[in-house]
């Protein structure tokens, strides 16, 4: 649910951005195409995974990778407030 009520605000900001780094509007629109399909793609992914893998791992596999998207969050969110982003993640 977070990431489907953010996803456009996401795709605006970015666009935007690009726009105004002068980047070649069918660039800007390959590249929001490209952004659009990721969570598509990803949620038919977790589907595809979630019906081979045994139920514990997939239980596992999904706490997993919350746990991560929660860290991306928290991080996201520290670094809008102090206004620093780091890249380095490990």
């Amino acid at each position: 649910l977070a990431i489907t009520s953010t996803i456009w605000a996401e795709s605006m900001v970015i666009c935007k951005q690009m726009l105004r780094a002068q980047f070649p509007r069918t660039q800007v629109l390959a590249l929001m195409f490209v952004f659009g399909l990721t969570t598509p793609i990803g949620a038919m992914i977790g589907i595809v995974l979630g019906s081979i893998i045994q139920p514990q791992i997939s239980q596992l596999l999904q706490i997993v990778l919350l746990s991560v998207a929660a860290g991306f969050f928290i991080h996201i969110a520290v670094s809008a407030h102090t206004g620093y982003i780091s890249l380095l993640l490990f």
